[in-house]
């Protein structure tokens, strides 16, 4: 009986190896792309025709989210490569700075709004402490007085 176990997990391996081969495949051509959209971004802003590298840097950044998501390549990885693009579409052109609303732009105008809203839940987590601390109080000094 050892040797129908044996094969049993013979052929598992050989399925898992298929599996492999084909998630190699699908990677490395999803890979490929995203260089290639990285590329054709940093050779439209070295050539200094701004929408075209506008447009360039807004396909490659969504390219390198979408393979982030994939697990192609690491999220650090795409959002290290989306930051470097976006750094010398700025350097490009200052004026283009108005005109380029991508998503890391928009990323911080809404961190931006956020921390603006999280003063009043700060005020508001006070307000409780406090309650709290003057309960525990009345509660210490009533048994105090019993």
């Amino acid at each position: 009986m050892p040797s129908e176990n044996r094969l049993q997990k013979q052929r598992e391996r050989a399925k898992e190896v298929r599996k492999e081969v084909r998630r190699r495949d699908r990677n490395r051509e999803a890979r490929t792309a995203t260089r290639t959209l990285v590329k054709s971004a940093q050779v439209a802003i070295s050539s200094g025709d701004t929408d075209e590298a506008l447009q360039a840097v807004r396909v490659a950044s969504i390219r390198l989210d979408t393979a982030a998501a994939k697990g192609v390549i690491h999220r650090n990885n795409a959002g290290r490569r989306k930051s470097r693009l976006q750094k010398a579409l700025n350097k490009m052109a200052p004026a283009s700075k108005n005109a380029s609303k991508t998503k890391s732009s928009k990323k911080s105008v809404t961190k931006a709004k956020s921390k603006a809203g999280a003063k009043p839940k700060a005020k508001a987590k006070a307000k409780a402490k406090a309650k709290s601390k003057s309960r525990a109080k009345a509660k210490t000094s009533s048994r105090k007085s019993s």
